[in-house]
């Protein structure tokens, strides 16, 4: 039930972010980036992907493929879809601050005339905390990586759970927004996420469906697909944070 609220506050976000022309403006700039940074991902994924098959075909004779090919398939698939999610997260770092933006303006429409932010600690605090923060969380990001690798040999089972935890990550991506203005500490957002698994992974999902929708789409419906990705995944997941998670009790914990 959880991944079903999950994939509805994305529709929520939609058409919160429709009916409130104040957040258009916001959203234009993150929009400009995800149209330049995603279009391009997916057209270095096709590339990517199409150069390493004709590769494998050509070395489909060989004793190495007929025995590993299916291996080779699998390992193939997962590191180009590692590869991608990377490059996603790296233009999301590039448009995190117009992001915040976009959510604390979400926030505003949402109902709160004043809205929150921590000022915990002074400046160095919370810039050596942010760096630690970002350490640790790389170091999980990498622990996965392996975990997925390993997981992808098992037929089936291995991509589904590599599609969970894309989905896991790029909720998160999101939430995040709106947990770091509240003033979460890392080990608190992943006490928040454990907590509320089901919806993230539910969120992510959709937001990969409508990351990879320019894909299945040409001409002028690419374009609209790609420039809306960003701000909809930012107006869904800040209302998911808002209405779905108990952040005053967590905080006092």
């Amino acid at each position: 039930m959880n991944y079903f609220i999950g994939l509805f506050y994305y529709v929520k976000g939609i058409f919160f972010f429709i009916t409130h022309p104040k957040l258009w403006l916001c959203a234009s700039f993150p929009a400009l980036v995800a149209f330049l940074g995603y279009s391009q991902i997916i057209k270095l994924g096709e590339w990517a992907y199409s150069q390493c098959k004709v590769y494998a075909a050509q070395q489909k004779a060989s004793w190495f493929f007929e025995v590993f090919g299916f291996f080779v398939d699998t390992i193939l698939v997962v590191l180009l879809g590692l590869a991608g999610i990377f490059l996603f997260i790296i233009v999301n770092f590039l448009s995190t601050p117009l992001q915040r933006w976009l959510s604390k303006e979400t926030e505003k429409q949402w109902g709160e005339q004043e809205v929150y932010a921590s000022n915990v600690g002074n400046f160095f605090s919370r810039f050596f905390s942010g760096i630690w923060n970002q350490l640790h969380a790389a170091f999980d990001v990498v622990m996965v990586f392996f975990l997925v690798l390993l997981v992808g040999f098992i037929p089936v089972i291995g991509q589904i759970f590599g599609i969970l935890v894309a989905s896991y990550y790029t909720a998160y991506t999101y939430l995040n927004l709106t947990l770091d203005r509240k003033g979460f500490y890392y080990k608190q957002k992943k006490e928040i996420l454990k907590k509320n698994r089901g919806k993230v992974i539910g969120f992510g999902m959709a937001c990969l469906l409508f990351l990879f929708a320019p894909y299945f789409f040409s001409g002028i419906w690419n374009g609209i697909f790609s420039i809306l990705t960003v701000p909809l995944q930012v107006v869904g997941a800040t209302l998911l944070c808002l209405e779905k998670i108990d952040m005053k009790s967590l905080k006092s914990s």
